[in-house]
């Protein structure tokens, strides 16, 4: 049914965007103006997200499944360019961003022209993938059983220095 009462989401959404840079729109209380700058920012982000990310599904047999922390994405840069930026999303052209989706498949983005795709990938990556999950944890790791998770917990016991390496790291300050 379509009597007019009912606005298009996206129309609205770049009408509003519209009415927010011409300045239209006068913002009178503070939580106002953090929705509008949610809006603002996700628009730009969007762009950024699609043409300079490449994106690709990582797909990994039953046998090596990925896991999933309650912190469930993951930025890990083996080479950053800057000391002071030592890991995140564009840090450098090595910078791999994760996100389980499922035991088979997790995404990965990586700064790039914007390609999309899958690759197929084996024990040792969803290892090292994994370890990324397991150092970013809060509290929480779940895995499709105990087993798997049990052998998670020993390979980062087995290995203290890439358990470190891959754990994330706060930007550091100048005074640092």
């Amino acid at each position: 049914m379509d009597d007019g009462s009912e606005i298009d989401a996206e129309e609205f959404r770049l009408d509003l965007i519209e009415r927010l840079e011409r300045k239209e729109i006068d913002f009178r209380w503070f939580a106002l103006a953090e929705v509008a700058d949610i809006f603002q920012r996700a628009e730009r982000m969007v762009g950024v997200l699609t043409e300079q990310f490449d994106w690709t599904l990582l797909r990994s047999s039953p046998d090596s499944p990925f896991v999933l922390s309650d912190t469930p994405i993951t930025s890990y840069d083996s080479k950053p360019a800057n000391a002071l930026m030592p890991g995140g999303l564009m840090t450098s052209r090595y910078a791999q961003t994760t996100m389980p989706l499922d035991p088979t498949t997790c995404l990965m983005l990586r700064p790039g022209p914007g390609q999309k795709g899958t690759e197929t990938v084996y024990f040792r990556f969803v290892d090292d993938i994994n370890l990324r999950s397991y150092a970013a944890a809060d509290n929480w790791v779940y895995g499709p059983s105990a087993n798997c998770l049990q052998k998670l917990h020993q390979l980062a016991s087995d290995n203290p220095v890439r358990l470190a390496e891959v754990s994330p790291k706060a930007p550091r300050h100048l005074d640092d």
